[in-house]
């Protein structure tokens, strides 16, 4: 077990580091669960099988959104998917496939939650106006 220190806060208990997941990866889908819920980004140390895991993936989005940049499989096409990972951050946009980039419901969640993520809408909106 490790202790780590969150800000000034007490101290909590883990059973691994991001580090010990960069090394070895993940023991269990229980163990890339609980990873994922403390920090959705420590996604990127599944393998392809838990990257690939829709289930898995919704819990890393919702924590921190911009883990779609990790999903593996048909998952960045997946519209839930998506669609939660930029309802958490709109700037995940980015990473979802092109046709959900001009899915009107997905890119008004990613530009409701960060107006900057107009910047990602697909091809079929034009490109932001510069301010003058």
């Amino acid at each position: 077990r490790y202790l780590i220190f969150h800000g000034g806060n007490m101290p909590s208990t883990t059973t691994a580091s991001a580090a010990d997941f960069r090394e070895r990866g993940f023991s269990s889908k229980g163990q890339a669960t609980a990873a994922c819920q403390e920090d959705g980004l420590n996604l990127r140390f599944g393998n392809q099988e838990y990257r690939s895991n829709r289930e898995l993936v919704l819990v890393a989005v919702a924590q921190n959104g911009m883990a779609l940049k990790f999903a593996g499989g048909n998952l960045k096409e997946d519209r839930v998917v998506v669609l939660r990972a930029c309802q958490q951050n709109g700037m995940a946009l980015k990473f979802g496939a092109s046709f959900l980039r001009e899915d009107l419901g997905v890119l008004l969640a990613a530009v409701t939650q960060n107006g900057l993520a107009l910047g990602f809408a697909g091809p079929a909106y034009p490109p932001a106006m510069p301010a003058k």
